[in-house]
């Protein structure tokens, strides 16, 4: 078989409402895609997650897009070929947290 897969998660986002998409070579992919189910977290925002099954040797070439009306512009995290899957989802995690509680801040 010879696949790999890519995940893209999304954490502590409110409103529930959330664009997550994969890229390739700037092209929405639908093929081989899984979506999570957006999910509440205990302190009322919400998460969720979005895989793709891809062939390694083209990582490269995909991004991962999330855009949500609690960020200012879409955030795309590009796919390295040296960085491991779990620090790109974690690299998506942080720039939401960080653009929401910037936002949760500034409309208090």
């Amino acid at each position: 078989d010879g696949l790999g897969t890519l995940l893209c998660r999304a954490h502590g986002f409110y409103p529930k409402e959330i664009d997550v998409t994969w890229r390739k070579d700037g092209e929405v992919r639908q093929e081989d895609t899984f979506r999570g189910v957006v999910s509440p977290n205990q302190d009322g925002t919400y998460y969720t997650w979005l895989s793709i099954e891809i062939d390694p040797k083209e990582r490269s070439r995909y991004r991962c897009r999330v855009e949500h009306d609690g960020l200012q512009e879409p955030v795309d995290v590009a796919v390295e070929e040296s960085v491991p899957v779990w620090l790109i989802a974690v690299g998506v995690i942080v720039g939401v947290l960080v653009v929401l509680i910037v936002a949760g801040v500034i409309f208090y």
